[in-house]
């Protein structure tokens, strides 16, 4: 893997008022990037940074290597127990509404047509109660039969199947990881599909959060069952982002899973910008980080602005001047 640095002029000259966080997808063939701001969740004593309350857009072209004009975005809901997740498919960008605290639940799903997002499907209205835990969210790059998987974590880890066919959606309970296949009491932060196969990662909490370098839940689809899998292999030589783990994850047309980027702790709460890039081969058998010669650029304060188009193989990651 080799990137290409294209010139541009910094996207956030031409929005206006920039945000200082971003989202990034890929869809219709462009690199969309969509602005997150702070919304406070004071009934439950929390706060997150979203998209679903309003803002801009933007998109890189690829062909004429330029941004086109930005886009304001109305909201779409300002509920405080609602927390989103985007999701690529079929060459079409959706934002997922789920709730943030209790047990897992789906709110609603979306569509972007390029100027707005178009409502595709309401699940309901799911009610928090007195419920003050926070619901953990991931979506697995690649996808299974066609359909999107996604993780929730509120007492345990569920996994759900996302079925997306034109203008409907469903979305089934699929599995639940019992207790014996999670005994740190972890929570995804990510995940793969391979063959009938889920691999979930994972990050637990203790002194922080900690990323889990070296062990998966593994979910066979078909079979309903999960278990526990470790990389087997010395701490040295695995990948060393901290925290909720790498920036950016994807599923590439070979079939290996890359962690792009992140942070790596320095003494006790430190942390300083990591531009490796990794590569988890052995998907569906035995698990092995390599390190992959590719670097990239360093992120614009807290903000890391990347995304990877499944469908050719291409990753974006923008800068101050280039992408």
């Amino acid at each position: 893997m080799s990137l290409e640095k294209i010139p541009v002029d910094n996207f956030k000259s031409l929005v206006g008022e920039p945000a200082e966080y971003h989202q990034a997808s890929v869809g219709n063939g462009k690199l969309w990037i969509f602005s997150r701001k702070f919304a406070e969740q004071t009934a439950f004593n929390w706060g997150h940074r979203v998209h679903f309350t309003g803002g801009y857009a933007i998109a890189f072209d690829p062909e004429t290597k330029k941004f086109e004009a930005p886009v304001q975005v109305p909201a779409i809901s300002s509920e405080e127990d609602a927390e989103e997740i985007f999701v690529t498919h079929n060459g079409h960008i959706y934002l997922l509404l789920t709730n943030a605290f209790g047990e897992p639940a789906f709110r609603s799903l979306y569509r972007w047509t390029e100027k707005s997002w178009e409502k595709v499907k309401d699940f309901g209205s799911p009610v928090a109660g007195d419920a003050r835990s926070h619901v953990y969210w991931a979506l697995a790059d690649g996808s299974s039969n066609g359909d999107k998987i996604i993780m929730g974590k509120g007492d345990l880890i569920k996994v759900f199947r996302l079925k997306i066919e034109g203008n409907s959606a469903s979305i089934d309970l699929e599995h639940t990881v019992s207790q014996e296949a999670n005994r740190l009491y972890a929570c995804p932060v990510g995940g793969v599909v391979s063959g009938d196969s889920l691999l979930i990662s994972l990050g637990v909490h203790g002194c922080g959060f900690r990323w889990e370098n070296n062990r998966f839940i593994k979910v066979h689809l078909a079979k309903k069952e999960s278990q526990e899998v470790d990389v087997e292999e010395e701490y040295d030589s695995l990948p060393s982002f901290g925290f909720s783990g790498p920036f950016l994850k994807a599923l590439t047309k070979d079939g290996h899973w890359i962690a792009i980027g992140g942070s790596t702790q320095v003494g006790m709460s430190g942390s300083k910008f990591n531009d490796q890039v990794w590569k988890l081969t052995g998907l569906q058998n035995k698990l092995s980080w390599n390190k992959c010669d590719t670097c990239v650029p360093e992120k614009e304060g807290d903000d890391f602005i990347a995304a990877y188009d499944e469908s050719i193989g291409r990753l974006y990651v923008v800068t101050e001047d280039a992408v």
